[in-house]
């Protein structure tokens, strides 16, 4: 019966641990997602300024 219970605090801390590090890994892949998207949409602006000036200079 001990051992039972040896077994099922093991089997939490392994889960808390590995639900940590699913934790921060989707966290970073969030992070990498997020970064993506803002230098796409940096870009794309940058690219409608340069026309716009490009344009206007014309």
């Amino acid at each position: 019966i001990e051992e039972v219970e040896e077994l099922d605090f093991l089997v939490q801390q392994v889960f808390q641990v590995h639900f940590v590090q699913f934790v921060v890994v989707v966290l970073v892949l969030v992070e990498v997602v997020l970064v993506y998207v803002v230098v796409v949409l940096v870009q794309k602006m940058f690219e409608v300024v340069v026309e716009m000036l490009v344009y206007v200079h014309e």
